[in-house]
This record gives C-alpha cells, sequence and structure tokens, in this order.
C-alpha cells in the first residue's frame, strides 16, 4: 500500500541500508513470514532436534568401537547429556551454518540486485534453527549455568526481535544484524 510505502521510506531516510530495495522482492515480505508457519516450524524442528538427541544418545550407548559405550555409560546422567548437547550442537550447526552462507552471500556482499526466494527462505530457516536449537539445548540439560543460560535467552531474543523487526520494516540492515548474529552462534562450535 501507498501509506504503509511512505511511512516505510520516512523511517529508511536515517537508515545505514546500503542495498537497494529490490534485494528483497515485495512478494517475499510479510506475506512469507506468517504467524502460523512459524509455530509449525519450531514446533517440526524440536521435534527434530529432539529425535536426533535420542538417536545419538542409543549411539552412543551401543557404539562399541574404541570402548565408546563403556566410556559413555561410565559418566554421570548429567556428562551423557552434555556429551550429546555437544555433537549435536557441532551437527546441527555445522548444517545450518551451510545454509547460512548460501542465503547470506546476496545480503552481505551486495552481489545482485536481488536476491532469491530459496536464498531468503534459507536464511530464515538457518535462523529459526538455531533458535529451537537453544531452546532444546535449555530443555535437554540438567544442569546449566548462569552464563550459558544467559547466553542462550539473550540470543534466542535476539534472533526472534530482530527477524520480527525485518517483518515489520523490511529493511535489511535488520537481516545484517541476524545474519551476524547467527553466523557467531554457527562458528563459535566449529
Amino acid at each position: 500500500s501507498t501509506a504503509r510505502r511512505q511511512h516505510h521510506d520516512h523511517h529508511r531516510k536515517g537508515s545505514t541500508t546500503i542495498m537497494p530495495e529490490t534485494i528483497i522482492p515485495e512478494s517475499y515480505g510479510c506475506d512469507y513470514i506468517k504467524p502460523s508457519q512459524y509455530g509449525w516450524f519450531t514446533m517440526t524442528f524440536f521435534i527434530l532436534i529432539w529425535g536426533l538427541g535420542n538417536f545419538c544418545d542409543v549411539i552412543l550407548q551401543r557404539c562399541s568401537f574404541l570402548g565408546i559405550n563403556t566410556a559413555y555409560c561410565d559418566l554421570t546422567s548429567e556428562k551423557q547429556k552434555n556429551a550429546v548437547t555437544y555433537i549435536m550442537q557441532f551437527a546441527v550447526t555445522s548444517v545450518v551454518l551451510v545454509v547460512q552462507i548460501y542465503g547470506s552471500i546476496n545480503v552481505i556482499f551486495a552481489l545482485e540486485d536481488d536476491t532469491t526466494r530459496s536464498r531468503f527462505e534459507a536464511l530464515s530457516v538457518s535462523f529459526h534453527l538455531l533458535g529451537v536449537l537453544y531452546m532444546w539445548e535449555l530443555i535437554y540439560r540438567q544442569v546449566i549455568g548462569w552464563p550459558l543460560l544467559f547466553h542462550h535467552f539473550s540470543a534466542i531474543i535476539q534472533l526472534q526481535l530482530v527477524f520480527a523487526s525485518f517483518a515489520d520494516t523490511r529493511d535489511l540492515v535488520y537481516i545484517r544484524f541476524m545474519t551476524v548474529i547467527g553466523l557467531y552462534a554457527t562458528t563459535e562450535q566449529i
């Protein structure tokens, strides 16, 4: 709508956005980001990560290669959950990193005047996966220290607020900021 575009342009004058407005085509905006989809993404990703975590636990209990099962079963329940968490963080963040790099190339480096819907969706999926992974870790671990608890909560809140801000304003500065947060989260485990 014209009124919304004028309101958006008014707020954009002081923005640090370097990218042309066409980087995210109009049809990708808020039509793609629907609250009902977000709930399903979150639930589906959470169930997937929970299932992979349980699968990892079973594999560690049964893998006799180099005595992994003996060493794993000798650990306390808290340490076993930590081991599964580290493996899951490494595996999921490695996949998310590849998806983020694919999705963020045009947004970060302005290689083209436009980005594709698949790249935009890849960024969205990677940000959702990071948030769900952190939520899963907060629930899965038996004991969690205050620094890690603060880190995870602040990362989840930042990702959600920045994604909501982009959905409202469509300003690429939010996508760039979210990409930097996401890249930090994915590369800290590697």
